[in-house]
């Protein structure tokens, strides 16, 4: 957040001494700057975050070795204080100014709900399996965050919920669908995260949507539907997010890394379609070409106003030259063709990522009244 919010403020400078705005207007939107750039995650923020991990899990496993060591009403009434000192005591933190540290106070409480649920249950031979423990901690957790309006508790909410989800599944290399109660609950959780204003929140939310449909794209190797149905979504949200920013904006809040999902989702769900077929000669190298086609489309849409973007474009570009010729090509050759085969294609990758640089930064060089006279407006 740091070096974004260092990039618009040299911005909103040029734009100042260029007489784009006005003096008032550049102070304006620096201290709108400043205050976002207050509310991201500082390098203190995860140390923070840290420390409050290793110290609820040296509580915990005090806790846990001496558990036989406490009376049973003792065991409980620990759990119960450990919580709601965490809770109470990261309100209160908040309150007086220390958000980073409340915040890691709320996730010593949130770990410690977790651990209650296990050894409440193992001490009062409750019923029941791990599966179960890790919904009722994601919907715990998920309650706290909405009555704290705290945005890690989203995001470890969110984290819960995934883990829940492919646990439903035993695993990723099974043959069990994951739970379809997933897709309400990523529904809820995103909705929380608007209420918690947790934009991280927001993007595991998507991010485990897609890892939701790999799951089921794995399970079912006979059909292309899954990763079918993830391509054309990740391709809508991608064009929704270009073309329609301010309206995506309103919707997600994202800025630029909800087009960064859409070619990340469309990519993962291209590899899956390539893996499936991979068999099927003809049908590979339509999906390469179909590959391709995305990342030049992609970077002509959005490349030019995110670097992220192109980096992805970039990284899926190069992994997918590399599968075609460790799958296809590396067949065909020889030991001897490897180095000049390899070369080529680093030569390929070079010229196509620096003619687009070029590209590019050309057009943000490119003064507001040639792009006038270019697009036949006035200056």
């Amino acid at each position: 957040m740091a070096s974004y919010a260092s990039n618009v403020k040299a911005e909103i400078t040029r734009w100042q001494s260029q007489g784009m705005i006005d003096g008032e207007t550049a102070l304006r939107l620096t201290r709108d700057i400043e205050a976002r750039r207050s509310k991201g995650i500082s390098f203190g923020g995860v140390i923070g975050a840290l420390a409050a991990i290793l110290l609820a899990a040296a509580i915990l496993l005090f806790v846990a070795a001496n558990w036989e060591a406490f009376p049973r009403l003792v065991r409980v009434t620990l759990l119960f204080l450990l919580i709601a000192a965490g809770y109470l005591g990261g309100a209160v933190t908040k309150l007086r100014g220390a958000p980073v540290w409340g915040e890691s106070l709320y996730m010593i409480a949130a770990a410690s709900f977790g651990a209650s649920i296990a050894l409440i249950g193992q001490m009062y031979h409750l019923s029941g399996d791990e599966v179960q423990a890790i919904a009722i901690w994601a919907a715990g957790t998920a309650f706290a965050a909405a009555m704290l309006r705290s945005p890690i508790l989203t995001v470890g909410s969110v984290m819960l919920a995934a883990y829940w989800m492919v646990s439903t599944s035993n695993g990723v290399w099974t043959s069990t669908l994951p739970s379809a109660w997933f897709l309400p609950a990523a529904l809820v959780l995103w909705l929380l995260s608007f209420w918690t204003g947790s934009p991280y929140g927001r993007v595991l939310v998507l991010l485990s949507l897609l890892l939701y449909g790999t799951l089921i794209a794995l399970d079912q190797q006979d059909s292309v539907s899954a990763p079918l149905v993830m391509a054309i979504v990740s391709s809508a949200v991608f064009a929704f997010a270009v073309f329609r920013l301010q309206l995506a904006e309103r919707v997600a809040r994202l800025g630029a890394v909800l087009p960064v999902l859409g070619l990340f989702g469309f990519l993962l769900s291209m590899a899956l379609l390539q893996l499936m077929r991979i068999e099927q000669l003809g049908t590979a190298f339509l999906l390469a070409v179909l590959v391709f086609a995305g990342i030049i489309a992609a970077l002509l849409a959005g490349g030019r106003e995110s670097r992220r973007l192109r980096r992805l474009a970039y990284a899926g570009f190069t992994a997918e030259l590399i599968y075609l010729y460790a799958v296809y090509l590396g067949t065909m050759l020889d030991t001897a063709s490897f180095f000049l085969a390899s070369g080529l294609v680093l030569a390929i990758i070079a010229v196509v990522i620096r003619r687009f640089e070029k590209r590019f930064s050309r057009d943000v060089e490119r003064p507001a009244d040639q792009d006038a006279v270019v697009t036949g407006a006035k200056p």
